[in-house]
């Protein structure tokens, strides 16, 4: 069996076992103390930022804080893997042109890579946004997922071309892929989107099919690295930088869904603002109190 085959088949088996166990403790993860204590904390951050500047300004804020956040990391990995060039990526690269396989596994791999193409994932932004606004129709919040999906795709667009021109590390001699992988980011980021809205829709409470999700989107984002490293398309670093670009992406996404889908929690009985007849910054008349949204589920319930 060829060489490049038998690294596909491990890395394969890798992913299938670390889908399982994740499967299988995903319930017990997800009850624990500190994943509890973190979502408390997360919820009661959420309500304060939408209480001072509302649920769009919080958002907003949120996305372009976390944007910046993805460059500001993205940078200083560029540069790193700029100097492992010599003594990580030429080698691999080398290795990996060397046992090259040709034929149908070629042009396989030549058509996968397009799953994380700028066409593809642009058609799937906006199909995604089609669908998520008829999924979350009787929500009230229900353009915030078509929105994020479609910010989503620009956030990664220009966010890798500051990237690569702040770092200009170059390309492999075959193409001209440069850090950080385009395809990487594209597809982590709007699968990602997908994947998230489609569970937080129909299972928001299930531990398990948010893992099931999470490991569906290992496969192709594995199937997208394998792709552009068999196919010479990248070194080994842009790679692996894209893939860390797209998790950074995908949760700046997530994130400031959040803040703009809370939907406010009514204070508790007894207690009255100091102005009853101004409304509160959430712009709904009542502000959001962090205790009581903690004790609710992850996603903002349906209406």
């Amino acid at each position: 069996m060829a060489a490049v085959i038998i690294v596909f088949s491990v890395w394969l088996a890798l992913l299938v076992v670390v889908a399982t166990v994740a499967i299988a403790v995903a319930p017990r993860v997800h009850s624990a103390g500190w994943m509890h204590r973190l979502r408390s904390r997360g919820a009661a951050a959420a309500d304060a930022a939408v209480a001072q500047f509302g649920r769009v300004g919080a958002g907003v804020i949120a996305l372009f804080a976390a944007w910046s956040v993805v460059i500001i990391v993205g940078w200083p990995l560029g540069l790193a893997a700029h100097r492992l060039e010599h003594a990580v990526d030429r080698p691999f690269f080398a290795w990996w042109q060397d046992h090259h396989l040709g034929g149908a596994w070629h042009h396989a791999w030549i058509d996968l890579t397009n799953i994380g193409s700028p066409t593809v994932t642009q058609i799937l932004a906006v199909a995604g946004a089609v669908l998520t606004a008829a999924l979350y129709a009787r929500r009230r919040n229900w353009w915030v997922p078509p929105v994020i999906l479609l910010v989503g795709y620009l956030a990664e667009k220009y966010a890798q071309t500051i990237l690569k021109l702040v770092v200009h590390r170059g390309h492999p001699p075959t193409t001209l892929g440069s850090y950080p992988s385009g395809g990487m980011g594209r597809l982590i980021d709007i699968y990602g989107l997908i994947i998230f809205f489609v569970v937080l829709r129909f299972w928001p409470r299930s531990p398990r099919m948010w893992a099931i999700g999470g490991s569906l989107l290992a496969m192709f984002a594995s199937i997208q690295a394998y792709a552009r490293i068999n196919n010479l398309e990248h070194w080994l670093t842009d790679v692996i930088g894209g893939t860390i670009f797209g998790i950074l992406l995908l949760a700046m996404m997530i994130t400031g869904y959040w803040a703009m889908a809370r939907l406010p929690v009514a204070r508790p009985a007894g207690t009255q603002s100091a102005s009853p007849a101004a409304p509160s910054a959430s712009g709904n008349g009542v502000v959001p109190h962090p205790v009581a949204l903690a004790a609710t589920p992850a996603g903002p319930p349906s209406e």
